[in-house]
């Protein structure tokens, strides 16, 4: 009787690590996603500034609710890139470019050079993961946010290796 206990204990800690560490993670993913990441992907989708404005203050407005507006998204080798009120500041500006450049004439050179700016630049390499790992952090999921996360280009076209 005490090995059949100690497997059914053994396979009860086995399945609750997949939980924790494979499938809990899929759904925090699935709920910054809904809830927050999908207003930044499709403000920078969109094809004019009123909208991608609109989508903009709507995931400020979403980080705010998920107190993703202050703090660290990692746990070692916290620096100013991984603080969350540094990358909200980074938002910020992202947000009154916008405003500035609504304000342009669209027909004009200057709007042409700041859209293409805006879209190229600044919605490509926009630190995106900070927010994720804090939203980890925020839900309890220190695994996931002990190192910080490098910024990389979200519109690098990516390779494989068909080889």
């Amino acid at each position: 009787m005490e090995i059949e206990g100690f497997f059914l204990l053994l396979v009860l800690l086995i399945i609750g690590s997949i939980l924790v560490t494979g499938i809990v993670p899929v759904f925090m993913n699935y709920d910054y996603d809904n809830n927050i990441g999908s207003f930044f992907e499709l403000s920078d989708k969109a094809s004019t500034i009123d909208k991608k404005l609109e989508y903009l203050q709507q995931y400020e407005a979403a980080l705010k609710n998920y107190g993703l507006d202050s703090g660290q998204s990692t746990i070692f080798f916290p620096t100013k890139n991984t603080n969350l009120e540094e990358n909200f500041a980074v938002l910020g500006s992202l947000k009154q470019r916008l405003v500035d450049t609504a304000k342009m004439n669209p027909s004009s050179f200057e709007y042409q050079q700041a859209i293409s700016q805006i879209t190229s630049q600044e919605y490509c390499w926009f630190p995106t993961d900070v927010f994720l790992r804090g939203f980890y952090l925020k839900r309890y999921l220190f695994w996931l946010a002990w190192f910080p996360t490098e910024t990389t280009n979200r519109c690098a076209t990516r390779t494989t290796n068909s080889g």
